[in-house]
């Protein structure tokens, strides 16, 4: 299967973000690194899709499951200002290469709408959950900076 695919932009252990670009429409769509991408796990894949024009950002992780040899899951979470609406799970779906998993009603003061699928496209099963996908260590010192960064900018007030 080529990664260049855009009827199923998967590889074996990754997810290609210029081919879920193109499916969402890629003149409207910028890709971003995920903000949080210096303190993920090596082998978890992090990364935005922001709309150009009205803030809808698309945040896409792929990690392994839990105690699942060879399971890849994608979490994607679509936010905006404002309200995000059920009918935004027709954009979400773009992202992932098979059946969605489970619609997430919108959370976060309604802003945010959350899916979930499996890498590979087969139906989820309710036994799947994510790894943990941020390495402890470099999620401690990604906190510590922004609060020394936090710090220095309250100092200059």
């Amino acid at each position: 299967m080529s990664d260049l695919d855009d009827a199923n932009p998967a590889t074996e252990r990754q997810l290609d973000p210029q081919a879920v670009r193109r499916r969402l429409g890629a003149s409207d769509w910028q890709l971003r690194p995920h903000p949080l991408s210096h303190a993920l796990h090596p082998d978890v894949q992090g990364f935005v899709l922001a709309h150009r024009r009205d803030g809808t950002n698309i945040t896409v992780i792929v990690c392994d499951a839990a105690g699942q040899a060879g399971v890849r899951i994608i979490t994607a979470a679509l936010s905006r200002p404002g309200y995000t609406k059920l009918t935004d799970r027709t954009i979400l779906k773009r992202v992932f290469p098979g059946a969605v998993a489970q619609i997430l009603a919108p959370t976060w003061r309604g802003r945010t709408l959350q899916l979930w699928g499996r890498l590979d496209g087969q139906t989820w099963t309710d036994d799947l959950e994510p790894v943990p996908i941020y390495d402890p260590d470099k999620l401690t010192a990604a906190v510590r900076q922004l609060m020394d960064r936090l710090d220095r900018q309250d100092g200059q007030l």
